[in-house]
Parts: structure tokens; sequence; C-alpha cells
């Protein structure tokens, strides 16, 4: 096991463990301040993994979970939910909606004013497709809406309070990721078999399949799975001896997403 760090004036620091082993990664502030009333946070920036944040004393928890997951497909509206438990009106305050891995704003409510050519500032990503409810701001509902979701929306977003009596702060991690359709090709034939071959990805990581022309799932190789940053690439062969439509199923329940690729094989005489 290998872990990379980076600091200011080392580059990456390279640790190496025994797998199975515990380890302690460094991380100090220089010059050194007292951190137990401000916030901190560990993220594996391969995945956009929170691993462990720290918030005025408050740590992940039962009482204190993880940024909830929401699943889309690409191309969808999704909604980002954010809304103080105190559900006070929020229309004569700010809020301020930011991606945290790559600093991105998303979106800006102020005294009524939001992100224009008269207030810029948001990131041309989300421009034309962000908006709020404005009718449940007396609620305290700061959530907003996403248009036409793209895979760069991938992300781990803030909604912050910066200027109530108690700020307050939510993170939601959304995916989008529905899967492309599948490629599929024959590697090998022969008069008695042929060998076909799918590759397929997305994220979440798609269950994927072969099929004959009436639906019946094939034996197959076992999958090859690899991951890249936040997607899964599939490759998986079957080997069939029968004329027919072979189908590469791929499905996604996280967003009931299923999409499949057709090739017709033939034998002579079979």
């Amino acid at each position: 096991m290998r872990i990379d760090m980076k600091t200011p004036h080392e580059g990456l620091k390279v640790i190496k463990v025994e797998e199975g082993s515990n380890v302690t990664l460094p991380c100090y502030l220089w010059p050194k301040k007292d951190l137990r009333l401000t916030q901190f946070v560990w993220e594996k920036t391969y995945g956009n993994q929170e691993v462990f944040p720290y918030d005025k004393g408050d740590l992940y928890s039962d009482e204190r979970p993880g940024p909830k997951v929401i699943t889309v497909e690409e191309g969808s509206d999704v909604t980002l939910p954010c809304s103080l438990r105190t559900k006070e009106d929020i229309w004569s305050t700010w809020f301020i909606w930011k991606k945290t891995d790559d600093g991105q704003k998303v979106f800006l409510y102020c005294y009524g004013d939001l992100y224009s050519d008269q207030r810029p500032g948001q990131s041309e990503q989300f421009k034309g497709r962000v908006s709020h409810f404005p009718d449940e701001l007396k609620q305290g509902n700061a959530s907003i809406i996403i248009r036409n979701t793209r895979r760069a929306d991938s992300g781990i977003y803030r909604c912050y309070f910066p200027y109530i009596h108690t700020p307050q702060e939510f993170y939601i991690k959304l995916v989008v990721g529905a899967a492309d359709e599948p490629f599929v090709a024959t590697l090998e034939q022969t008069e008695d078999w042929s060998l076909l071959q799918c590759k397929v990805h997305g994220n979440p990581e798609p269950e994927v399949e072969w099929q004959d022309s009436a639906g019946n799932k094939l034996p197959a190789e076992k999958p090859q799975v690899e991951k890249i940053k936040d997607h899964f690439y599939i490759t998986i062969n079957t080997t069939v001896t029968k004329s027919d439509r072979y189908r590469c199923v791929a499905t996604q329940e996280a967003f009931n997403h299923t999409i499949s690729a057709v090739t017709f094989v033939p034998f002579i005489g079979v």
C-alpha cells in the first residue's frame, strides 16, 4: 500500500506501509496554531472521498453523518436540498452554494440579489442552469435546482449560511454518470464459436451482462473492472456457439437506468 501526500515545500510525500497495519498521516500548520475551534477535512483525492472531517470538535458519527449522496442520470434535473433546522426566515440574509472539490461558485443569494451581470462571480459551468425556491425562503429553504446535469457537475457541494446567528453549513455529494451505450465487438470467431466482448463505463458502477435474443443471461467470463477517477470501466467477454442477436446490457439501479447494444453473430447451418 502506498499513500501520497502533498506539502507546500516538499511536493508529494510518500508513505509506504504493509497492508493491514496502522498508519499515521502527518499534517501540521506552520506556524503552529490551535485548531480546536476551527474546521479541517481530510479527503482522498482519488475518488473524491471524505475521510475525516473536524468541525470545532464534531466528527462523523450517527448524529453527524457524512454528506448525503444524490445520484442522477446525466441530462436530468436535480434538487440539492438545504434547509435550516429552525426553519427561520432567510429572505433577508445570505446563503452560498459552492463545490468543495474544485471551488466552483454555484449559487449566491444575498438579500434578494443573485448572481447576474450586475453581480458577477458565478462559475461559467453553472450559468443559466441553477435556480432556487423564492417562495420557500421564509421557511428556511435554501435548496437549489441544477438543470440538465452534466458529468462535470459530480462532486461535493457546500451550502453555507455565513451571517445567521449561528453560521451553518450542509454538504451534498452529487453523482452524475449514466452509463453510455456499451461498445460490443467480436474478438475471435471460428466455425464453431465466437468470442464477444462488451465494454461500458459509468458511475455508479453498472451491472453488466450478456443476453441472447430471448433475454436469457449468458455465461460469461469474470468482468474486468477498472476505476479511473470517479468512473468504473467494465469489460466482459462471452463465448457463443449459435446464430443469434446478442445483447450487452448495462444497468444502474440507483436511478433505474438501463442501456444496451446488440450484435448479430451468424454461424453457417446453426
